[in-house]
């Protein structure tokens, strides 16, 4: 039997543990969402450069992804990017819009279904790689804990359905390493599932065709997934304002290329091996990508220390890296690797160089790392025996509580320094556009056509 399977794995529990793992963030994901949305929005009168939300939490795009998903002329759908993003915003947005339901309801529950989706599709990938169901709840409930799934789960950002799009893949890895054989069919989905949402997810696709298939046909059926990944960015112009072409370089984007704000690798290191599993203490931080607005009070974690919020958060910190050390090294004795294994390592292996280069708030790509890492301490932990393995557990039932508790407070505190920020930034924004509505009307050139007949 392959050592991916379990006897003792009964479906009706598989589905049981699989629905709870998306219906629990759904609802949570969707109750946050829909308290947090108004500071998050897009405000139509103000400018995109003075969008009060935008960039403070985290140097993520909060009202550009909410415009994204209800304007089809928004600037921001960048599909050169997120190719296939407006299947799963603005076009589901506009078809609930229809049936009645309120935009912001709309964008509320599109996010918490990627918040949910992203969930369930670990869980499946838990229960098809890990053998014993105990180690794959505390895995899970890990997850739900870590500091990334909680800031990211209640924001209107792409993250938790690109997370979707990166776990389907590598659902999909497992599900191929247990049967030990592929479907070209399940192979070419994956592979257009990885490149819809970022572009850079798409390394997962192309791993899993590789790994799934000879040389040859493998690249056949990449070219395939480029295919339809291309009829339907096409089909998707008849309906939106595409202001990219699929093959542009985005020149914006060489702007965060070994940013100096990033650090260099040990710092870069830590935000993802220790932050975005305990949270830091979260600090005020003078870049964005915006040159044109006030950027020293935004929220960031870069130049945070691990620990630094306290005794618990040392102690966690510790804890985490002594269990994901242990974990790692389990795994990296076990003799013989699966196909899964080896999807893993470079999937892991090529995000972290990728981000080792890219990025100045590596944060905001925290659902993008911690399934991995969580993935790849399953594996070890699920590989120790006896005593060991006994500790191991003991040990998480009494972490992941703690992790919880302060990774809530954390948050907790977060949010209330955005909701400051915010309501500063709203103030000045409104001033800006009061004041240039002002200047309109004074010059010549606005009183003449506001005289002239349409």
């Amino acid at each position: 039997m392959n050592d991916l399977e379990d006897k003792r794995t009964k479906p009706w529990a598989m589905v049981l543990f699989i629905g709870v793992s998306f219906l629990f963030p759904l609802v949570t994901s969707f109750w946050t969402l829909t308290n947090e949305i108004d500071s998050q929005a897009w405000i139509p009168e103000i400018s995109w450069p003075h969008q009060p939300a935008l960039d403070i939490w985290f140097d993520s795009d909060l009202p550009l992804v909410y415009d994204s998903m209800t304007n089809t002329n928004a600037r921001w759908q960048k599909t050169n990017r997120h190719p296939l993003f407006p299947y799963l915003g603005v076009f589901p947005v506009k078809a609930l819009g229809l049936l009645g339901v309120p935009e912001r309801s709309a964008v509320c529950f599109l996010l918490a279904l990627g918040v949910g989706l992203s969930s369930a599709l670990f869980a499946l990938t838990l229960s098809l790689t890990v053998r014993r169901r105990l180690l794959q709840v505390l895995i899970q409930a890990l997850f739900l804990c870590s500091s990334s799934f909680l800031f990211w789960s209640g924001n209107c950002e792409r993250f938790a359905m690109s997370s979707a799009s990166i776990l389907a893949t590598t659902a999909a890895a497992a599900h191929i390493s247990a049967r030990g054989r592929a479907s070209a069919v399940l192979v070419v989905v994956m592979s257009v599932v990885s490149l819809s949402i970022t572009l850079t997810n798409w390394m997962f696709g192309l791993l899993l065709s590789l790994f799934s298939f000879p040389l040859k046909r493998a690249l056949r059926l990449i070219v395939y997934g480029l295919l339809i990944t291309a009829g339907l960015w096409l089909l998707q112009g008849l309906f939106i304002n595409q202001r990219e072409h699929l093959l542009q370089v985005d020149k914006w984007n060489q702007n965060f290329v070994l940013h100096p704000y990033a650090g260099g690798l040990l710092q870069r290191a830590t935000v993802v091996f220790e932050h975005m599993i305990v949270m830091p203490s979260v600090h005020h931080y003078g870049y964005a990508g915006l040159l044109s607005m006030d950027a020293t009070q935004l929220l960031g974690v870069q130049h945070s220390s691990p620990g630094g919020t306290g005794p618990l958060g040392l102690g966690l910190v510790i804890t985490w890296s002594a269990l994901f050390i242990v974990g790692a090294i389990s795994w990296l004795r076990r003799k013989e690797k699966t196909m899964f294994d080896r999807f893993l390592s470079l999937s892991l292996l090529g995000q972290l160089l990728f981000h080792m280069a890219y990025g100045n708030e590596l944060f905001l790509y925290g659902l993008h790392f911690t399934p991995l890492l969580l993935l790849l301490l399953a594996r070890g932990a699920s590989d120790l025996k006896g005593a060991q393995q006994g500790a191991m557990i003991g040990t998480l039932l009494i972490f992941i509580p703690l992790l919880g508790y302060h990774n809530l407070i954390q948050l907790k505190e977060a949010r209330a320094k955005y909701h400051v920020r915010y309501e500063a930034a709203v103030k000045r924004s409104w001033q800006i556009h009061f004041e240039g509505q002002r200047a309109e009307d004074t010059s010549p050139q606005t009183s003449t056509e506001a005289a002239s007949p349409k």
